[in-house]
């Protein structure tokens, strides 16, 4: 085999070789992710950062819990993970996400203080700010149509809370109301104002202007149990959760639809697709429990009931899944979770889960073929965890039985592992790359077959 000449991390020379970008030749994947040293972390929600690439936020259950913000490429590669120290940023959990113009976001959650944090496109720290020292929780933040950024929760004890910053980070207006327990997704109005859901605790639809002030409130009607609301015509507002219907502008009733559910199963989460007017679209996450495991479902079905597409998250291994978050992709649909439970080892391993379907729900599982079989009809490597920490599991699949060549590099294009040169049966292979003696950093492996070479970035987060 000819040898491979290393330049840097960012390109190579290569003579004789098939070179190959690691994507897994489709737009659909799965990943697992470990940020946390107790081994339990929560991918809560997700958006798409202006350049393309998406941006995870969640929360390790490190004792005091810790924030994170993970970016990935449309092909599921990280390109950064950043976890936020309690002692730099008040936020211990990430609930919400909003991109920003320069390929950054602006994140909040849960807090001992009404905080929310500003970072740019490499996940770096721009402003941590600090609106009232009350314990809080944020469940949704949007950018509004003038470009400032509006926030909704609660503050303890359960007082309802919308809050309005200009994209430095100032407040604008900061609205508290007893009256409500809590004000979760909202859409802007073509006034300026918002319509939001609330609760008192009873479910509540409520409209307010654009300074924040309540004008009306309507009670939902009884077992619809709301969760999204989206705006789908000039006045019209798609209101889903256990039950959907369609409000106008003043908060009157247009449409009911009735979507079943299965015995004990508990909606997690919700999206509105449509491509147009005439054609609207629902995806719908559900969990139940079974003995040992929770059982996750994604549903696509229109507003008729029909259902279009319905797929059970599970793997081989009979791991929990649970979905916490649907974002709307161009070509598909991203969902953010946990694998929270292997019945195979009985512990608790709580990995955060993001996965990328295309428009009708199909996903490239992890570590399974499409045939179902462990013969693969073409070369692919993934790596998992990653980032990791510690430890994460190098996992390829061969066409056929040859020699494979792997090693590992640091961002100065040293070489610090490499594995021995062996022949490799086809299928799928595993090894394990330890990292417990390096520091915090971008790695790059290279994977070398007899006619192929693969690399692939890693991150080590300690």
């Amino acid at each position: 085999m000819k040898r491979l000449i290393f330049v840097s991390i960012l390109g190579f020379i290569f003579l004789a070789f098939n070179v190959k970008t690691i994507n897994d030749n489709q737009t659909t994947w799965e990943r697992y992710f470990l940020l946390g040293q107790v081994g339990e972390d929560w991918a809560m929600t997700s958006c798409i950062a202006k350049d393309g690439n998406y941006l995870i936020a969640g929360y390790t259950k490190d004792l005091p819990n810790k924030s994170f913000v993970i970016k990935m490429t449309p092909d599921g590669d990280t390109l950064w993970a950043r976890k936020f120290e309690n002692s730099v940023v008040s936020t211990v959990a990430a609930f919400t996400i909003c991109s920003t113009d320069d390929n950054g976001c602006i994140f909040g959650g849960f807090s001992d203080e009404l905080n929310l944090v500003k970072i740019d496109a490499d996940g770096n720290l721009v402003w941590n700010n600090i609106y009232s020292e009350v314990q809080h929780v944020l469940r949704s933040i949007k950018r509004t149509n003038n470009g400032d950024f509006v926030a909704t929760g609660y503050k303890y004890p359960f007082t309802s809370l919308m809050i309005r910053i200009d994209l430095n980070g100032n407040l604008v207006w900061n609205r508290a109301d007893p009256s409500f327990r809590d004000i979760g997704c909202f859409v802007e109005t073509s006034d300026s104002g918002f319509i939001a859901l609330a609760s008192t605790p009873n479910p509540q639809i409520i409209k307010l202007n654009k300074s924040g002030t309540i004008e009306w409130s309507n009670n939902v009607p009884a077992g619809y149990g709301p969760a999204v609301i989206n705006k789908i015509g000039e006045n019209e507002y798609l209101i889903t959760g256990l039950g959907d219907f369609i409000i106008n502008e003043n908060g009157d009733i247009i449409t009911k639809f009735n979507i079943p559910f299965e015995p004990n199963e508990l909606p997690t989460a919700f999206l509105y697709s449509s491509s147009t007017e005439e054609i609207r679209y629902m995806v719908r996450s559900t969990y139940k429990w079974l003995p040992q495991t929770v059982v996750s479902k994604i549903i696509l079905y229109d507003l008729n009931g029909t259902i279009l597409s319905e797929k059970l998250i599970v793997d081989s291994n009979n791991n929990s899944r649970e979905i916490r978050g649907i974002t709307q992709l161009y070509d598909g649909y991203l969902f953010t979770g946990i694998r929270n439970f292997d019945t195979a080892t009985e512990q608790s391993i709580g990995k955060s889960m993001v996965i990328k379907t295309d428009s009708l729900l199909n996903y490239k599982t992890v570590g399974i073929s499409n045939n179902g079989t462990n013969v693969a009809d073409d070369y692919s490597l993934g790596i998992y965890p990653n980032p990791f920490n510690t430890s994460t599991k190098i996992k390829f699949n061969l066409p056929s039985r040859q020699y494979i060549e792997i090693s590992v590099y640091d961002i100065t294009g040293r070489e610090i592992k490499r594995y021995d040169r062996m022949i490799y049966n086809s299928g799928t292979n595993e090894l394990i790359f330890y990292g417990g003696n390096l520091s915090s950093g971008v790695y790059l492996l290279l994977f070398q077959s007899e006619s192929e070479l693969i690399y692939k970035k890693i991150s080590l987060i300690k």
